[in-house]
């Protein structure tokens, strides 16, 4: 199943519980911003004059893939 194939309302409610990780993502890394493109989640990362676009499905998914951008960093 896709994004553009699942109700509407089952997309906000997976998003809805991923909120706590996204504020908590915001509160360690105050550089990265979040916003929407259509349907799909997205973060602009800054590291210094370097800026990283990062795009996903779900939220869930955009978190997932910065914390494994930022624990790549430190380990």
């Amino acid at each position: 199943m896709s994004v553009g194939d699942r109700p509407l309302f089952f997309g906000f409610l997976d998003d809805a519980r991923q909120w706590p990780r996204w504020a908590a993502f915001e509160k360690a890394h105050p550089d990265t911003t979040f916003g929407r493109v259509g349907d799909m989640a997205q973060a602009c990362v800054k590291d210094g004059s370097d800026e990283i676009t990062v795009t996903r499905p779900t939220l869930r998914e955009l978190v997932d893939a910065l914390e494994r951008i930022y624990d790549g960093e430190s380990g």
